[in-house]
C-alpha cells in the first residue's frame, strides 16, 4: 500500500509527520482525491523512517501505594525519545510492532504487539519506565530519592501484548478501533479488548487529536498486577483475587510546528481504573495520569 497509518502521538512528535507525504509519482486526479480524503493527519508514506526526541517537562502517576514495597509515585519526565520505521506492510514505533493483512480506503487490519503498561508501575529501574511506552513515546524520568527499602518487596514483571487490530476510517478525521491482544510473553496469560474512538483536525497550524476508549482486561491479567496472596504485603494480611474489569481512557495530543523540523508539542491523558483494580490493597487511586508538554525535533526520510 501507498500509505501506512502511523501511531498518533509518533507524528505528532514531527512537525513534518502529521500529514501524508505525497509520492514521486504524480497520480491521477480522481485517485489523488480519494487518498488524500484518506490520508489527511493520521498517516506516514510507507518505506519510511524517523528518529525524533522533545524537550520538556510532564509527569505520570501510579495508582499503587508508596509503601509496603511498592513504586506508586509520580515520576517527572524531561525528555521523550520517539521513533519509527514503515515498510510496505511492517512497522515499528517505539516499542509496538505490526503487521498490516488488509488496508483500503476505509478499513486496515493488522497483527500488532505492544507492551502492557501495568508491570511498569512495579518497576523501580528506570529504564524499564523508558521502555513501557505502549507504543506511544517513550519516557525518561528525572532521577528522584531513593526510599528506604520495605520488606517484602511486591514484584511484578514487564509483559507483551499481541493480536489483531481492526481500524476503520470514514473520512478524514475520524478512527474507530478494536484490538483483541493477548500476553505472548508468557506472564500472566491474560486478554484485553481494546475500543477506541479518535478525532483529529486542524487550526491553522495547529494539529490536535481528541481520543477516548476502553479496555475489558480479564481476570488472569487483572490478578496478575493488583491481586495478592496470603501474607504477601505483611505477615498474615489476606489474599485478594482481581476479576475482570474495563477502564476507560481520554486523551489530547496537539502538535504546532514552529521551525523546519521543531514543533511545540503537547500530550494528555487519563485513566480511570475499573473497580477490581482499585479494590486491591496495592491499589492508593482510582485513577492515573499523564501529561507533557515540550519542543520537539525529528529526522527522517525513505528508503
Amino acid at each position: 500500500m501507498k500509505y501506512s497509518r502511523a501511531c498518533i502521538f509518533a507524528a505528532l512528535l514531527s512537525a513534518s509527520a502529521v500529514a501524508a507525504q505525497p509520492s514521486d509519482q504524480e497520480p491521477s486526479e480522481s485517485s489523488g482525491i480519494q487518498e488524500r480524503n484518506v490520508c489527511e493527519g493520521d498517516c506516514v508514506e510507507s518505506n519510511s523512517w524517523a528518529v525524533g526526541a522533545a524537550l520538556g517537562y510532564g509527569k505520570y502517576s501510579s495508582p499503587l501505594h508508596s509503601g509496603a514495597g511498592l513504586s506508586g509515585k509520580e515520576r517527572h519526565i524531561a525528555f521523550l525519545p520517539s521513533f519509527y520505521v514503515y515498510a510496505d506492510n511492517f512497522y515499528i514505533e517505539n516499542t509496538a510492532i505490526g503487521y498490516t493483512l488488509f488496508e483500503d480506503q476505509f478499513w486496515s487490519i493488522d497483527i500488532k504487539g505492544e507492551l502492557n503498561p501495568d508491570g511498569v508501575y512495579f518497576q523501580r529501574n528506570k529504564l524499564d519506565a523508558f521502555l513501557s511506552t505502549t507504543g506511544s513515546a517513550g519516557l525518561f524520568p528525572l532521577p528522584y530519592p531513593d526510599e528506604d527499602t520495605e520488606p517484602k518487596d511486591v514484584e511484578r514483571s514487564l509483559s507483551y501484548l499481541g493480536g489483531v487490530g481492526v481500524d476503520y476510517y470514514p473520512n478524514a478525521s475520524w478512527r474507530l478501533s478494536i484490538d483483541l491482544l493477548t500476553d505472548i510473553s508468557a506472564v500472566h496469560h491474560g486478554q484485553k479488548l481494546g475500543l477506541g474512538l479518535a478525532y483529529q483536525n486542524q487550526f491553522g497550524d495547529l494539529t490536535y487529536q481528541l481520543s477516548t476508549g476502553a479496555q475489558y482486561r480479564s481476570q488472569a491479567l487483572n490478578d496478575y498486577y493488583y491481586g495478592v496472596e496470603n501474607g504477601e504485603l505483611i505477615y498474615r494480611s489476606p489474599a485478594y483475587l482481581a476479576d475482570a474489569g474495563w477502564n476507560l481512557n481520554y486523551e489530547l495530543n496537539f502538535n504546532y510546528p514552529i521551525y523546519e523540523k521543531f514543533a511545540v508539542i503537547g500530550r494528555y491523558q487519563y485513566q480511570d481504573l475499573s473497580e477490581q483494580i482499585v479494590l486491591s490493597p496495592l491499589v492508593e487511586d482510582n485513577s492515573t495520569h499523564y501529561y507533557f508538554i515540550g519542543v520537539s525535533w525529528q529526522i527522517g526520510g525513505g528508503f
